[in-house]
């Protein structure tokens, strides 16, 4: 009677305890859909954006460029004052180029001597996006799905909110300067890079701005990355504020064994930020002029299509002995002809 009296007490506490969990665990997912909810409201309704900016690489590269975005649309433009070395150490190529997408075609252009126009269809050239770093689009990269152009329309997609609430989880805030920040952990989903887990954290007050992100390798739990928002300037989003960021700190270690050890800075200027207002729609076409050289490479590959879907002609293949068995014949037959005709000549004689 006693044991039973026992069982009963811890039978009930069991069923307290795991009504605690459930509760506790249902609240934590609860409240970090909200979080990624809230962050994904205010990042979606950056509509367009202009600006130019610095990009320095310790290795050695210094870049302005000026980029223009509106929804899917872009223009990028870029002039390099300096260069990375190559992979062999010998020095690197200043690149002078630009690059648009009109929501229909990519173009991308090599202001050479002989400037060289590549068009494709389609809202990247190789899966390239807007071609180069750019300060707002490193704080949120961790978005990024796989096999998706790296732009900022498809890095606030709803299915990557909807991947990403699926498989984040909440880790210790931390602050930064005089900013609370909340903590999130996710894994990252890319295939075919080093299995790595990304924790990021955001701040509130700044409309959910990922202040600071690290790349941590799995099997080694070493950073391999850190992005930093060093600087940012507060604009107006339909009432909200948020912190755009204006300076932007990414240091590589190589920890992952796959990327080279540096650290690039993107430094905006402020007096050129122009974010969801008019956008010049004429900047995201380019078009030839007479002594530029133009390849359509998605011309050249629907050709190399429609060339392949050809039927093959039917052909018969004779073979060698086929076609020459008769001559043989005759030739053996003449020539055996002259033998005789010389043998009984010298009979004669």
């Amino acid at each position: 009677m006693s044991k039973r009296r026992e069982v009963v007490p811890h039978f009930v506490s069991v069923c307290l305890l795991l009504t605690w969990c459930t509760s506790v665990c249902s609240s934590e997912e609860k409240n970090l859909d909200d979080l990624l909810h809230s962050c994904q409201a205010v990042a979606q309704k950056i509509c367009s954006f202009e600006m130019s900016y610095t990009y320095e690489s310790s290795r050695g590269a210094l870049s302005r460029v000026r980029l223009s975005v509106d929804g899917a649309k872009y223009r990028g433009e870029r002039d390099d004052e300096s260069a990375n070395p190559r992979s062999d150490g010998r020095p690197g190529t200043p690149a002078f180029e630009s690059w648009a997408y009109d929501n229909v075609r990519t173009y991308y252009l090599m202001r050479t001597a002989d400037p060289v126009l590549i068009l494709a269809d389609g809202g990247s050239l190789e899966g390239r996006g807007y071609q180069h770093e750019v300060p707002l689009i490193w704080p949120y990269n961790w978005l990024k799905a796989p096999n998706s152009p790296l732009r900022w329309d498809t890095l606030v997609a709803d299915e990557n909110w909807d991947r990403l609430i699926s498989c984040a989880k909440v880790i210790e805030p931390r602050t930064f300067g005089d900013q609370e920040t909340i903590g999130i952990e996710m894994a990252h989903l890319n295939p075919g890079v080093t299995k790595c887990t990304y924790r990021i954290w955001l701040s509130p007050a700044l409309g959910f701005l990922p202040l600071y992100r690290e790349r941590v390798v799995d099997s080694t739990d070493e950073v391999s990355t850190t992005v930093e928002v060093q600087q940012y300037k507060i604009v107006d989003l339909d009432g909200l504020p948020f912190g755009f960021p204006t300076k932007v700190k990414i240091v590589e270690t190589g920890r992952d064994g796959v990327s080279m050890k540096s650290e690039i800075l993107l430094t905006v200027d402020e007096s050129t930020l122009r974010v969801n207002q008019p956008v010049n729609q004429s900047l995201f076409k380019i078009t030839a002029e007479p002594n530029w050289s133009v390849h359509d490479s998605s011309l050249q590959r629907r050709i190399n299509n429609a060339v392949s879907q050809l039927p093959m002609p039917q052909t018969t293949f004779t073979p060698p002995q086929q076609l020459w068995g008769p001559w043989l014949y005759a030739a053996s037959a003449l020539v055996l002809s002259l033998c005789c005709t010389a043998a009984a000549w010298k009979l004669r004689t």
